[in-house]
């Protein structure tokens, strides 16, 4: 069984606090990274291989619909 997921707030959080993070390390514009950051996720998913229907997130999701 997979551990409970987080939740959005959290997962937000988490990946806001990395993105400041490393715009202060790097020395970088926080709107820099944080648009850098959402290019790369964008073309992460839209490039990426096919979707697995089975996945864990389509039956989190049916779950969800019902």
């Amino acid at each position: 069984m997979s551990p409970v997921s987080r939740s959005p707030q959290a997962v937000r959080a988490s990946i806001t606090d990395r993105l400041n993070r490393y715009a202060t390390v790097h020395g970088r514009n926080i709107a820099v990274v944080r648009r850098r950051f959402v290019i790369a996720r964008f073309l992460t998913r839209d490039a990426g291989p096919p979707a697995n229907l089975d996945s864990q997130w389509d039956n989190r999701i049916q779950d969800l619909v019902r």
